[in-house]
């Protein structure tokens, strides 16, 4: 549960407990005061990320260990078991953290996205999943 959710499941409660008592009884004026600063904390914007900062080493390769885990396991792509050769492991990696990079940028405003274009962004993902079904159904 998000501090949003739980700040709204904390005002409910507080009104319905505010309810409960008579409007003579002066805890029900602080309780309704309360409840304003949280109607005052919950209209302030959500904290996102900017544009300014600059993604950390240590996001990037999270980021690249949840497009592929292995990333995370020095020397895994150098294996010959796995077809591999020095280096190979170095090299995927540094393709990953670029991957990490690009997605990082989309998130905060820098990559090809924008509000204003998300319809187009949304109309190719159908044709491209309707194109998709159509060649699986052949």
């Amino acid at each position: 549960m998000t501090a949003t959710q739980l700040l709204r499941n904390a005002r409910e409660k507080l009104l319905d407990f505010c309810m409960s008592i008579p409007s003579s009884d002066p805890r029900s004026v602080a309780l309704l005061e309360f409840v304003l600063e949280i109607d005052a904390l919950l209209s302030q914007p959500e904290p996102t990320m900017s544009a300014e900062q600059i993604p950390s080493d240590g996001l990037l390769m999270s980021i690249a260990m949840r497009l592929d885990h292995a990333a995370g396991m020095p020397g895994y792509y150098d294996n010959p078991l796995l077809a591999g050769k020095p280096g190979d492991h170095a090299r995927r990696l540094q393709s990953l953290l670029a991957d990490a990079r690009r997605a990082w940028e989309e998130v905060v405003g820098k990559g090809f996205w924008s509000a204003e274009r998300n319809a187009d962004y949304e109309a190719m993902r159908a044709a491209a999943l309707d194109l998709s079904r159509k060649e699986k159904a052949k």
